[in-house]
């Protein structure tokens, strides 16, 4: 899907508002946004090790995945911190 698509997508969404499972899926996201922003020590991310992550899923839930590029971007880490 190209950024333009998106964006109509996007505003479609905004403008005519989500829909029930879209909303849970925001709300869900956001509250994990808070609890980072506000340094949360009791919030549970679902996360279990350095090389998952949360992703929001096509069926509106959000998912714990492992990052399969995550030994590359470590590696392109280094490389821009001049650590080689």
């Amino acid at each position: 899907m190209s950024l333009f698509s998106q964006a109509n997508l996007f505003s479609f969404s905004i403008m005519h508002g989500p829909n029930p499972q879209e909303r849970k899926l925001m709300e869900d996201w956001i509250e994990a946004f808070v609890a980072f922003v506000n340094d949360s020590q009791e919030y549970d991310y679902g996360t279990r090790t350095i090389e998952d992550m949360r992703v929001a899923a096509p069926d509106c839930t959000i998912q714990i995945e492992k990052d399969e590029r995550w030994s590359d971007l470590v590696k392109l880490g280094h490389i821009f911190a001049n650590d080689i």
